[in-house]
């Protein structure tokens, strides 16, 4: 299926706010359930000549759509073979008012309430800006959040695919230290539909953002690298060379045979 990469930040590696959306003809583009006017933070592409193997479905009214959320299913004939999420956790606002809630208790509260189906092969992707003993680079403050997340990634049998301790975001500042907060996931039934090659963080295909981009590929069970090479269909010997090539061969057998049992019985 090719590269699937995720990123990006609102902002630049200069801390400057980015806006727009890009765009590109050979590419589709699929945008999370939002209303008119309102802000998204999460967009999903796909090449355009994938629909000619797979039917692309942008799952809008899944619980887990939403304006920083989008869900996206590769289907073929009506399976869904993967399930790709991708989502960003914005970071918590302060409250407004000291007799408010705080914000940080509801942080990926959508994500962490929902009961996955376990039997789609997924996989959860994104910037989760969550710090957590579990991926975080030391010196790291935990987000109160982490364990939260933890303990539902456990439930679902999903597994961190980044490698350990590789950022993924550039500090900014000289306060602000290199940090590891976009993560890919896989559950166990992504198995059933392929093979994930290993991640790639690139600072070279970040595309101006202060994140990195995050490479993988998903090579579908059914692809060509995953047939084994036809084994050897045999040899047949000719005619005149049969006799000679067959007692050759019989030698070698751990018993002993007759070859001509007719011509034995004629002697």
């Amino acid at each position: 299926m090719g590269t699937v990469t995720t990123l990006h930040s609102d902002t630049n590696p200069n801390g400057d706010t980015q806006l727009g959306l890009p765009f590109n003809n050979m590419w589709e583009t699929h945008l999370p359930r939002h209303t008119t006017g309102q802000m998204y933070k999460a967009v999903i592409y796909t090449r355009k000549s994938l629909e000619q193997c797979f039917t692309i479905r942008n799952q809008l009214t899944h619980p887990l759509s939403n304006p920083c959320s989008i869900v996206l299913d590769i289907v073929k004939d009506e399976d869904i073979l993967a399930r790709l999420i991708n989502t960003y956790n914005p970071p918590p606002q302060p409250r407004q008012h000291s007799t408010d809630p705080s914000p940080r208790q509801y942080v990926l509260k959508y994500l962490t309430d929902h009961d996955l189906d376990d039997n789609i092969p997924t996989i959860l992707a994104g910037d989760f800006n969550t710090y957590a003993e579990r991926w975080s680079i030391p010196p790291a403050t935990y987000s109160s959040w982490a364990t939260r997340l933890c303990e539902w990634l456990d439930t679902h049998s999903f597994s961190l695919l980044n490698p350990l301790l590789t950022p993924t975001r550039r500090g900014t500042r000289d306060t602000h230290r290199d940090s590891l907060l976009d993560l890919v996931f896989a559950n166990e039934a992504i198995c059933w539909f392929g093979h994930i090659s290993p991640i790639e963080i690139s600072e070279w295909d970040a595309l101006g953002s202060d994140h990195h981009a995050v490479l993988f590929s998903i090579i579908p069970s059914d692809h060509p690298s995953h047939i084994p090479s036809p084994g050897p269909t045999g040899y047949r010997a000719k005619d005149e060379q049969q006799h000679a090539w067959s007692k050759t061969f019989t030698t070698a057998l751990p018993y002993e045979t007759d070859l001509h049992p007719d011509e034995d019985d004629e002697t």
